[in-house]
């Protein structure tokens, strides 16, 4: 939905906002204000400036605290920009706020994935794949998820092996060290 304001900030096509008792047109409405932001926050997003995006979303949660769908949204930018634990929080706020919203779901697992939480990252995965079972983009990144754990399960097996075959008391710390190091994928998803 698409809101229209004119030089003197009058609202001219009103989201429908009808259980709300309000006057929409009045121009300080929290929740008009607050879809404004959103949509310009989406308007600079498409044009790949998560910064100005970011900002307008966050200042549209003053207005509005409880959309979910600007969490994800923020989350997403994040993404983008590579700060993956703001990426996490913002996701987990929309998974708390809309439990049963695959978007957010998978955005989280995305975030997870990429702090290099992947048993988390199945978790959100196989949790979006629930709510939304037909989605394809959610089946396929499952799948590859289910790879890099492989991968990660023959790490672990080896660190294990090597920490029992471990005869003095440093090559035990270095192999305990390595298995808890390896527990975690690195962000590129790339195993050595």
């Amino acid at each position: 939905m698409c809101i229209n304001l004119s030089k003197r900030r009058r609202l001219e096509i009103t989201p429908d906002f009808s259980s709300d008792e309000e006057d929409l047109s009045h121009d300080f409405n929290p929740r008009v204000r607050a879809l404004g932001m959103k949509n310009e926050g989406i308007n600079f997003a498409e044009k790949n400036d998560m910064a100005n995006a970011l900002r307008c979303w966050q200042n549209s949660l003053q207005f509005v605290s409880d959309d979910s769908s600007v969490y994800e949204m923020m989350a997403q930018a994040y993404l983008s920009l590579e700060n993956n634990f703001q990426a996490v929080k913002s996701a987990e706020i929309a998974v708390n706020l809309s439990p049963f919203w695959s978007e957010a779901r998978l955005t989280l697992a995305r975030a997870q994935r990429e702090i290099g939480e992947i048993q988390l990252s199945e978790q959100s995965y196989k949790i979006a794949l629930s709510i939304d079972p037909s989605n394809q983009e959610i089946v396929s990144e499952l799948a590859e998820i289910g790879k890099i754990l492989g991968s990660l399960e023959n790490i672990w097996s080896s660190r294990v092996a090597k920490l029992e075959e471990s005869e003095c008391p440093d090559d035990e710390e270095v192999n305990r060290c390595f298995l808890n190091l390896s527990r975690r994928c690195p962000p590129s998803g790339k195993l050595t």
